[in-house]
């Protein structure tokens, strides 16, 4: 018999800790750190969030209950922030559930599933060659054809409609034309690669005062630095 899966979840809690459940054989270990579940809280059902999967539990077995359901296909919470709201929460004595809650925006601290992305609209190779100014008559087709020229790598629906107010008719019929399509947004995940750039060269005090802070990072201790 293979060992069943912890989560260890922080929930939207007062309480300075993590909390523990198993995961059901049946969701086939498919729970991810920084993705979302609903676990029992008491008498409430509380929507979670993983902070990491582990073989054993830090209660005992008889007193851990199973998370309900699985809220995310993938991570919500990226592991390098995920790992700084850990360390936030610890550093400032803070709990973890609320915390990690306040990186989400409102809609997703709830059980529910991800909001949906209205579809994007961009010009297809037909719609590209075609010139607006052959749209003379049709100001609201020329505007909003001008403005996907200027916008080549697509559009969401609310920038189509501060162009014009006839928008959707406007797509339907370059639409039938052949002249846009639409596509899914791709949301970039990927963290960012911070470049850093010459470091300069610390003189002995600078150099004094930085060994002694780092020596104090993983406790909690206050400096005070006078021009060096």
């Amino acid at each position: 018999m293979s060992q069943p899966i912890i989560v260890q979840v922080a929930v939207p809690s007062p309480l300075r800790c993590y909390f523990d459940y198993f995961l059901p054989a049946d969701f086939d270990g498919r729970a991810l750190a920084g993705g979302r579940v609903q676990v029992p809280f008491g008498n409430k059902q509380l929507t979670g969030i993983v902070h990491q999967l582990k073989t054993h539990a830090d209660v005992d077995a008889a007193r851990i209950k199973a998370v309900l359901a699985l809220l995310d296909p993938e991570p919500l919470i990226e592991p390098v922030l995920l790992h700084l709201l850990h360390w936030a929460s610890q550093y400032y004595h803070h709990a973890p559930g609320e915390v990690c809650f306040l990186a989400l925006p409102p809609g997703l601290r709830k059980a529910g599933a991800l909001p949906v992305v209205p579809p994007h609209w961009r010009l297809t190779t037909a719609g590209a060659d075609q010139a607006a100014a052959s749209l003379a008559r049709a100001p609201h087709q020329q505007r909003v054809l001008e403005y996907l020229g200027k916008h080549r790598d697509g559009v969401a629906p609310a920038q189509l409609l501060e162009v014009s107010n006839r928008w959707q008719s406007v797509m339907q019929r370059f639409q039938d034309l052949g002249w846009v399509e639409t596509f899914a947004l791709a949301l970039a995940r990927e963290v960012p690669e911070v470049r850093v750039g010459s470091v300069p060269t610390l003189h002995p005090d600078q150099v004094s005062a930085g060994a002694q802070i780092t020596a104090a990072l993983h406790q909690f201790q206050v400096f005070l630095l006078q021009g060096v």
